[in-house]
């Protein structure tokens, strides 16, 4: 049996046949009407694919399954069920039982994929280290690779966007049903499917800032903490450079973005990020006193165990004063407190002579839970995750003219603004700024700058060292950042720009302006002034770029092109100006934000882009997916980290894009823009997200701080959607065109002009044109336009429906033509697999979604006098709102 049909059975084993077994528990659990909905559901489900595939709509079939159900009713003899209001009231309570049903067989098939982890992926195969070792052995080139990874490094960052639709409840309920079904331990499945059959699945109440960075610590702690360590001593041991590698790198990393991310999100202040920064520090100190307690259990030898014992004490002083300033808010002493720990190194410096007095004097006993501690704290240090602040450039510009009022900055031209912002910062004298109360969002901005040097005091430079200007248009958007910071801190201690530990990292989203940056970075790295800032930053710029607002903007294949070009152009840039240069992608989950195969995405970028250092943004439900135990971070961490390292050590096998490739992909990119732009500027394109799909119901989910769109007007323009809320109206809809639309017709035009051998040969060679076209087809197997065949009579909108299906069909062919692929995903069987068992599972509860959206749009066009009582459209709208959040969980990558 070959590995695919292998994988394929243990999934088949293990997830789908485990599912029906489990599934029928549910039924057989003491819950009020528990087994009647077993029963509603079962009726409900009975042939729904055939059904919309034969054009009958969401409103016929709820509507035929309530004249069932209440057909049965009236048999049993229930003469007060004839009421036609108590009626309608009881085929509502149907429903939602049915979508709480639903949404726990999600959480039930999570569990089942978790717990059945191990045995669906191969941990030795291609992309483990295993297998890179392995590969480097027989080529005699393990020297070259302990070389790279001085300087090589991967860093995830865990965002502030939406992590989970699931509350932390739920979270910890699926971890330990997971754990059960792994063990068999029916019994204790049971207990966990009624514990979950009791628990609240929405949030009672919209998280605050502080609320996301709580819940996002727990990964930090029960996975992280213990993952990244073992791939760092793993790599080490396969070296065995393990104590000449000791300090030098670590390897892996860790980014935050909670509490730091102010970009649209208002409710994220100065003291908000000095929470969470001593949040993160105080878990950490938690979990080395706890290692450090669990090392004297075998550590008892004379010498060895005493000064774990002071080790300890220091830790809990270090942990009593970080509280103390936490709770009443006392000046930070810490650096010259006694008996406690003011950096990492004086930790880790410890620990090593501890490390040698066991090879000299104990035989090397248990060393190996020593080199665990020592290499967490490499990776972790003090702050554990690296906050980032992020910030729109507009907000930059408002603020100085607030600032600078009396000079009338905000009437200046940008050329102007940019000379005389260049004078501030080279000025050492204190300025006068405007004597006028400031507002808010200037005043916060400034306090946030001011907060850098104390959070690094505390826990260290790599606690907080990144400012993020969002919507980067030009020089002058990082000039005015690092004026900021000179206003924010001449008050403190005076200004000089090599005092300034602060990397400054400029995003770039839209097409133009992707296409822009290579312009706007050599302005910078030509300025002397900023040139001299870099020197102080070890001659290394971070710049980020955007794939969910890219896509937003320019369509699927056009925004990943940009941003292809835009990396080769920069890199060939910095090179010229010897800059190091790290590029830091901005992704979110699905294919449409830069998710998909994301490790085969960095293992294609070829020798023409930077790549020492992989950074990336892990959100969305991809942090728990992906991430959600150990075993899943494992892998998933061992693939990306490998990624950059297999293209550098074997880049003779990395195929580079020729002129005669880059020309090709122009022209595919041009036509691909050119249909997305087609539609997204059809007049009916924002009505059709605001009317047709669920985009307005996003606000009631209560999943998250950030507002889902940037202006607060009631009229929805296309520039204030954000990249959530934008691509999951069209996941929620089921045609994700924001991960295929417009790929289609690039290719079908070239195919027509007689180029479809050289696109077939293109995907072929190329790892990165394989990718997109790989991604694009999962976004299609997540696509199911049968559910909105109704649209296809719409009086409104029945064009623009045409338009999205044609597309799709379309895309669906050309995929198929281009790739030699039978089907779609055919050669990623358990994907493949796992779409279609989820997709099954959902399609009840987007019936019942698109049957309230449905009814709550013909209200909106009723008369008054014939409109539904508010009490039947408020029930409607808790039916979207309560179908969301199953359906985009069960998606795992649709945010």
């Amino acid at each position: 049996m070959n590995k695919k049909k292998k994988d394929l059975k243990a999934f088949n084993d293990l997830v789908s046949m485990k599912y029906q077994i489990y599934n029928g528990l549910f039924v057989t659990l003491p819950f009020d009407d528990l087994e009647n909905t077993g029963a509603h559901l079962a009726m409900f489900s009975s042939n729904l694919k055939e059904k919309l595939e034969n054009k009958i709509t969401p409103i016929e079939i709820v509507e035929n399954f309530f004249a069932e159900v209440n057909a049965n009713r009236e048999l049993k003899d229930k003469p007060e069920r004839a009421d036609p209001e108590k009626k309608s009231e009881e085929n509502i309570r149907d429903l939602f039982r049915i979508l709480q049903f639903v949404e726990r067989q999600v959480v039930l098939f999570d569990a089942l994929e978790e717990a059945a982890f191990e045995f669906t992926h191969d941990s030795k195969g291609s992309g483990s280290i295993e297998y890179l070792i392995n590969r480097l052995d027989d080529s005699k080139q393990l020297d070259n690779l302990a070389k790279e990874l001085t300087s090589y490094k991967t860093r995830i960052v865990l965002t502030a966007h939406p992590t989970q639709f699931y509350p932390g409840t739920v979270l910890g309920i699926l971890s330990d049903l997971a754990t059960s079904i792994k063990e068999n331990k029916l019994e204790q499945i049971h207990k966990l499917l009624m514990q979950m059959g009791k628990t609240r699945f929405k949030n009672r109440k919209k998280p605050s800032p502080l609320d996301e960075a709580k819940s996002l610590v727990w990964y930090l702690e029960n996975i992280f903490y213990e993952v990244l360590p073992q791939i760092k001593l793993k790599i080490e041991a396969s070296l065995e450079t393990q104590e000449k590698s000791f300090g030098e790198t670590s390897l892996l990393e860790l980014g935050f973005w909670p509490g730091g991310d102010r970009d649209g999100n208002p409710f994220v202040t100065t003291q908000i990020t000095k929470e969470v920064a001593s949040i993160l520090k105080n878990s950490l100190l938690k979990l080395y006193r706890q290692d450090i307690k669990a090392l004297q259990r075998r550590l008892t030898f004379d010498g060895v165990y005493e000064q774990l014992a002071e080790i300890e004490k220091k830790l809990n002083e270090s942990t009593k004063l970080q509280l103390c300033q936490i709770e009443n808010d006392l000046p930070e002493t810490s650096q010259s407190a006694e008996g406690v720990y003011s950096n990492p190194k004086e930790l880790l410096s410890e620990l090593k002579r501890i490390r040698q007095n066991l090879i000299e004097q104990h035989l090397g006993l248990f060393i190996n839970h020593l080199d665990e501690l020592i290499a967490k704290v490499q990776i972790f240090g003090f702050h554990f995750a690296s906050l980032d602040l992020r910030q729109d450039s507009r907000i930059h510009s408002q603020v100085l003219s607030e600032i600078l009022e009396k000079e009338n900055y905000s009437s200046l031209s940008p050329g102007e603004r940019k000379e005389f912002v260049l004078k501030l910062i080279e000025q050492k004298k204190k300025i006068e700024a405007s004597q006028n109360e400031l507002s808010t969002i200037a005043s916060e901005t400034l306090l946030s700058l001011n907060e850098l040097s104390s959070i690094q005091e505390e826990n260290g430079e790599k606690g907080l060292h990144r400012y993020i200007i969002s919507n980067t248009q030009s020089s002058l958007n990082v000039f005015e950042v690092l004026t900021l910071s000179r206003f924010a801190n001449c008050e403190k201690k005076g200004w000089n720009l090599k005092d300034l530990k602060l990397d400054i990292v400029p995003l770039f989203e839209t097409v133009d302006d992707l296409e822009n940056a290579e312009a706007v970075m050599d302005e910078l790295y030509q300025n002397k002034l900023y040139s001299e800032h870099l020197k102080q930053r070890n001659k290394t710029q971070i710049i980020m770029v955007g794939f969910s607002d890219g896509t937003k903007d320019g369509g699927y294949l056009t925004a990943n092109w940009s941003i292809y070009l835009a990396k080769r152009r920069l890199t060939q840039l910095s090179k010229k100006h010897g800059i190091k240069v790290i590029f830091f992608d901005g992704r979110g989950g699905p294919p449409s934000r830069g998710g998909g195969n994301t490790h085969e995405f960095y293992r294609s970028m070829g020798n023409h882009i930077q790549n020492d250092e992989i950074q990336l943004t892990i959100q969305g439900q991809t942090i728990s997916s992906n991430f959600g135990s150990q075993a899943a971070a494992f892998y998933n961490l061992e693939q990306l980290f490998t990624a950059g390292l297999e293209k550098k050590l074997f880049s003779e096998e990395t195929y580079d894009l020729t002129d005669k490739d880059i020309s090709l992909m122009n022209e595919i990119s041009k036509e691909c823009y050119k249909a997305y732009l087609e539609l997204r500027n059809d007049p009916l394109f924002v009505p059709y997200l605001e009317e047709v799909t669920p985009l307005r119901y996003y606000d009631m989910l209560n999943f998250a701080s950030r507002p889902t769109k940037r202006n607060k007007s009631t009229k929805l323009k296309f520039e204030d959607l954000r990249a959530i809320s934008f691509v999951g109206a069209w996941t929620q809809m089921k045609q994700n065109i924001a991960g295929f639309y417009g790929l289609g017709a690039g290719l079908e035009i070239l195919s027509k002009q007689g180029k479809l051998k050289e696109l077939q040969n293109l995907y072929s060679k190329s790892i990165f044109f394989k990718t997109l076209i790989e991604n694009a087809m999962q976004s299609l197997s997540k696509s199911f336009f049968p559910l909105t065949y109704y649209l296809e009579k719409d009086k409104k909108f029945h064009a623009f429906w045409q338009k999205l299906y044609s597309e799709a069909q379309l895309t669906e062919q050309m995929l198929k033509t281009v790739s030699g692929q039978k089907q779609l995903m055919e050669q990623a069987t358990i994907s493949r697999e796992s779409i279609q068992l989820r997709e099954k599972i959902i399609l009840p509860l987007l019936i019942i979604q698109h049957y309230a959206l449905c009814k709550l749009r013909e209200a909106d066009e009723e008369d008054k006098e014939t409109a539904l009582p508010l009490i039947q459209i408020e029930a409607l709208q808790k039916i979207v709102v309560k179908s969301l959040a199953a359906n985009i969980n069960a998606s795992r990558n649709s945010v």
